[in-house]
This record gives structure tokens, C-alpha cells and sequence, in this order.
């Protein structure tokens, strides 16, 4: 893999990008089912490991999925070895895994721009999280009211979308 690739690390293993990982029937990918945590690495360091893996565990006992039968850590530490010091955003995303072959574990990267020091604008958009939901504790990759959201504060030129609650 060349360093202008960002590494995949899926299923136990490190991948190529391009390589297809997502078995069909997955109701993480299908229906939203999934549990996601995203970390920042930058210049050799991976933020708040310790925090996000908890907070991932959390939701993933929310939704009912099994815990991933690799070691999450040793699988940061194998994806992290093959990046630079740049800036990049590692998402972590826990599935039930197709029909009959267990839980999926995806470790994907983006590279990430920091927002500027000199601040950022943001847009206050209407469409309100709902305050009573148990599931809005709950990182999970159902995310279609923050897209829109993300979606009109880049249409007007924002770096990022705040949503209130409904109470």
C-alpha cells in the first residue's frame, strides 16, 4: 500500500482500500445497527484511546451486539503503524456482522483538516435531537438527522452543524 493510500484494517486484518469488506446482509450497513467511535491521530499520537474504546462498548451493549472477537487495541496499534504524522480521523465502526458469521470490526481513515485558530462558522439548524430518546446516547451509525444537519452548514458555507434538543 502506498503512504497516499490510508490504510483499512477489516475482519482481523489489515486490507487494501479498494478491497470489497462489507458482506451483503450486514444489518449494520443495511438498517443503521452499528457502533462507531472516530479517534484523531496526529504526529504519532492516537487521542483518548482509552475513553472512545469505553464509550464504544457502551453503545455496542445498547444495541444489543457482541463484542468483536479481535483485540481492538493491537488492531489500532497495526492500522496506526502504517500511517504518517498527519492529521487523520480513525473511525472505529462495531457491526452484527452478515447473518451467521458474527460481529464485524472496520477501522477506517480519513485524512482530517483541523479547523482554523481563528475560529469556525457554524449553523444552528432546526431539525432537534429528541432529548427523551435513550438511543441519542448512543453513538451508532444511524446519523441521518446530523448528515442533513452537517449538510446545510456546508451548503452556507459553515464548518459544522449544531443541533439543539426538543424540550
Amino acid at each position: 500500500m502506498s503512504r497516499a493510500e490510508l490504510p483499512l484494517w477489516a475482519d482481523g486484518r489489515l486490507r487494501s482500500p479498494d478491497e470489497p469488506v462489507v458482506r451483503a446482509g450486514d444489518p449494520g450497513f443495511l438498517l443503521g445497527l452499528a457502533a462507531f467511535e472516530t479517534m484523531l491521530w496526529d504526529d504519532g499520537v492516537l487521542y483518548f484511546v482509552e475513553d472512545h474504546l469505553a464509550r464504544l462498548e457502551c453503545s455496542a451493549g445498547g444495541l444489543g451486539l457482541a463484542a468483536p472477537p479481535w483485540d481492538v487495541e493491537a488492531a489500532l496499534a497495526e492500522l496506526t503503524a502504517e500511517l504518517e504524522r498527519e492529521p487523520i480521523a480513525v473511525r472505529l465502526t462495531l457491526t452484527p456482522g452478515a447473518p451467521g458469521k458474527g460481529p464485524s470490526l472496520f477501522l477506517t481513515c480519513a485524512r482530517y483538516e483541523p479547523p482554523s485558530l481563528e475560529g469556525v462558522g457554524v449553523l444552528l439548524v432546526p431539525r432537534a435531537k429528541l432529548a427523551g430518546d435513550a438511543l441519542e446516547s448512543l453513538k451508532t451509525s444511524s446519523r441521518l438527522r446530523n448528515a442533513l444537519a452537517r449538510r446545510a452548514a456546508q451548503e452556507v458555507g459553515a464548518w459544522e452543524a449544531l443541533l439543539g434538543t426538543d424540550e
